[in-house]
C-alpha cells in the first residue's frame, strides 16, 4: 500500500472572438450612474466531481477540499442560493477568500464512485456604466488593499510590466482613462492562443504577446495595479447566446457544457462608481482593401451585453476545479464538469438538496404570487406535517391565481368556537369557509392548526377540483379502514385522474399525516394536468 497527494488541475479552453455591435443612448449622467438594462436572466450552476476508485482493490481514507462557488453578488449579479450535496463536514473560507468545502471518505470500495456536488443559483444583468471620465480624476484609497498587491500569477513589481503600464498611461492621472487606455493597447497587443496546460501569468504575457483570457486578463490586472489603480480578476464563464446555443456547447440534455465556456475577466475601481467590469480577451477582425485589421471589441468595456453574459463564479484565487486531494492506497480518478441549466431551479429552502419533492416545492415558490413559502427564509420544512391553515392557504393561492375570485366574505367562521381573529390564516379561513371546499367538525371546533392526513388531502382536492367519479376497481387495499372508508372515493377520483399515488403500489396510506413536500406534489400534478383552467 502506498499514499499520495494530488491535484486537479485548472483548465482553460477557447472563446472565439466575433463581432458585437451595441448602441447606447447619449446621457449626461453622473460618474456613479450604472444601468440595469434587463429585468434579470436565472440560471443554475452545477458543478461535480466525481471520485472513482478505477482499480480493483479498495482506496481509504480520502480528503478532498473541494472550492465552491462564492456569494458572488455585484451590480450585475445576484447570488441566489446553493444545494451542496452530500453535505461536507466542514466548510471553511481560505486565505483568498475562497469557500472550501472539505470531505472525507473512509473507504471507496473497487471500481465504485462518489458524487460531490454543488448547484447554485444565480439572477445575471446586463449592465452598462455612463461614466463621465471628469469625475474621476483622483485614485482611490478607499478599497481592500489586495487589489493593489501582487499575487501569484500577477507580479506588478516586474520592471516589464510597470515600464508597459506607464508608456501606455502616457502622463495621464485619471484612473478611468488609463484603465481604458489599457483596455485597448493589451486587446490589440495580444494574440489569442489557447495554452491550457501551461503556465499563466501576467510577466508570460507581457513578454510573449499571446495567451488565453487568463493571460489577457492577468496583464491588465497587473499592469492597473503596478499604476495604484484598484484591480481583481474573476471566475466563471461566458455565454454568447447565438454562438453558444448549439452544439457542443448546447447538450442534449438542454444544458450548456461549462466546461467549454469556462472564462476569466476583470474589474477595476473607480471612486464613486465602483467596480466597473472589462473583458479585455476579444477582437474582432475587419478586412480593409484586402488587408486584415484588428480593432477593439469595445463593447465588453464598461458593459455587459445581452449578447454576451458573464457568469461570475469565484473571485480570483483558486478555480473551482482546483481540488486538492489525498489518499491512502492507489489512486483514485477525479473528474470535474460543468453545467448551466438556462434557468433557476434551485431554493433559498436548503432542506430541499437531494428531496424528492424539490422540483414541486422550486415550481410552486418560483410563481406570481407564490403558491408555497417557507417556514422561515431558508427552511421550507418539506418533511414537516402540514397542518390545516397551510394547506387550504395553498389552495386559496391556487384558485386566485386562476382568476377565481370570492365576491363575499361572509363571517361564517364565527360558527366555530378555535378560530381566533388573531389567527395568521384568518383571512385564508374565512375564504376557504366561503368557497364551501372546506368545513369544521361536529364539535363546533375547526382545527386551523391540526395536522392534515392523507385522506382528508383527498377529500379536499377532489371537492375543489370537481372530478369526474371514479369508475375503476380498487387500486389501494387500505382504504377500508375504519374511520377512512368515506375518503375511498375521493382517493380512487385523485389516482384515477393521475393527480395522487400511494407510498407504495398498494398502500395509499390515508391515516398519516400530510407533509408539506406531499402537499407540493400533489398541487403541482393539479397546477400542470387538464383539470386546471386559468
Amino acid at each position: 500500500m502506498k499514499g499520495g497527494i494530488s491535484t486537479l488541475k485548472r483548465f482553460t479552453v477557447p472563446i472565439i472572438a466575433f463581432i458585437i455591435i451595441l448602441s447606447f443612448a447619449s446621457s449626461a449622467m453622473a460618474a456613479t450612474a450604472y444601468t440595469r438594462l434587463n429585468p434579470g436572466w436565472g440560471y443554475t450552476i452545477i458543478h461535480q466531481v466525481e471520485v472513482k476508485n478505477p482499480t480493483d482493490k479498495p482506496i481509504y481514507n480520502i480528503d478532498l477540499e473541494v472550492p465552491l462557488a462564492t456569494d458572488t453578488n455585484t451590480t450585475w449579479q445576484d447570488f441566489v442560493a446553493e444545494e451542496i450535496y452530500p453535505k461536507p463536514y466542514k466548510i471553511a473560507t481560505n486565505a483568498d477568500g475562497i469557500r472550501i468545502a472539505y470531505y472525507h471518505i473512509d473507504v471507496l470500495p473497487a471500481n465504485n464512485s462518489k458524487i460531490l456536488k454543488q448547484a447554485f443559483g444565480i439572477k445575471n444583468y446586463t449592465i452598462s456604466f455612463i461614466i463621465d471620465s471628469s469625475c474621476c480624476k483622483n485614485i482611490t484609497k478607499n478599497v481592500n488593499s489586495k487589489y493593489l498587491k501582487s499575487e501569484e500569477g500577477i507580479n506588478i513589481s516586474d520592471l516589464a510590466i510597470a515600464n508597459y503600464a506607464k508608456s501606455v498611461a502616457n502622463g495621464s492621472t485619471n484612473p478611468y482613462i488609463i484603465a481604458k487606455k489599457l483596455f485597448s493597447d493589451i486587446n490589440l497587443f495580444m494574440t489569442y492562443k489557447d495554452e491550457a496546460d501551461t503556465e499563466h501569468s501576467a510577466s508570460l504575457a507581457i513578454r510573449s504577446g499571446k495567451g488565453n483570457c487568463v493571460d489577457y486578463t492577468f496583464l491588465y490586472v497587473a499592469c492597473l495595479r503596478s499604476l495604484g489603480i484598484p484591480a481583481r480578476w474573476h471566475t466563471g464563464y461566458t455565454y454568447a447566446v447565438d454562438e453558444h446555443s448549439k452544439s457542443p456547447y448546447l447538450q442534449d440534455n438542454g444544458m450548456l457544457n461549462g466546461n467549454l465556456l469556462r472564462h476569466t475577466w476583470a474589474e477595476f475601481y473607480l471612486d464613486g462608481v465602483g467596480w466597473v467590469v472589462a473583458d479585455p480577451t476579444f477582437t474582432y477582425t475587419v478586412n480593409l482593401n484586402g488587408v486584415e485589421e484588428k480593432f477593439v471589441d469595445w463593447s465588453r468595456f464598461a458593459n455587459i451585453g445581452k449578447d454576451n453574459r458573464l457568469l461570475w463564479v469565484s473571485e480570483g484565487g483558486e478555480a473551482v476545479n482546483d481540488v486538492k486531494y489525498t489518499y491512502f492506497g492507489n489512486k483514485p480518478k477525479l473528474t470535474f464538469t460543468s453545467n448551466i441549466k438556462l434557468s433557476m431551479d434551485i431554493s433559498p429552502y436548503q432542506d430541499l438538496a437531494g428531496h424528492w419533492a424539490k422540483d414541486s416545492v422550486i415550481y410552486l415558490n418560483n410563481l406570481a404570487p407564490p403558491i408555497v413559502v417557507g417556514l422561515s427564509s431558508n427552511y421550507y420544512g418539506i418533511n414537516e406535517p402540514i397542518t390545516r391553515a397551510q394547506f387550504l392557504t395553498m389552495i386559496n393561492r391556487v384558485l386566485r391565481n386562476s382568476g377565481s375570485e370570492v365576491s363575499k366574505i361572509d363571517d361564517n367562521h364565527l360558527a366555530y368556537t378555535d378560530i381566533p381573529e388573531t389567527h395568521w390564516a384568518i383571512s385564508e379561513i374565512k375564504e376557504a369557509l366561503n368557497r364551501g371546499y372546506m368545513i369544521g367538525y361536529p364539535d363546533e371546533s375547526f382545527r386551523p392548526d391540526a395536522k392534515i392526513t392523507r385522506g382528508e388531502m383527498a377529500a379536499i382536492l377532489a371537492r375543489v377540483i370537481e372530478l369526474p367519479a371514479a369508475s375503476g376497481a380498487d387500486v389501494f387495499n387500505d382504504l377500508n379502514q375504519t374511520g377512512y372508508k368515506w375518503r375511498k372515493e375521493s382517493i380512487k377520483q385523485l389516482y384515477e385522474a393521475g393527480l395522487a399515488s400511494g407510498i407504495t403500489l398498494t398502500q395509499f396510506a390515508p391515516q398519516e399525516y400530510l407533509t408539506r413536500g406531499e402537499a407540493a406534489v400533489f398541487i403541482t400534478r393539479w397546477l400542470t394536468s387538464s383539470y386546471y383552467s386559468y
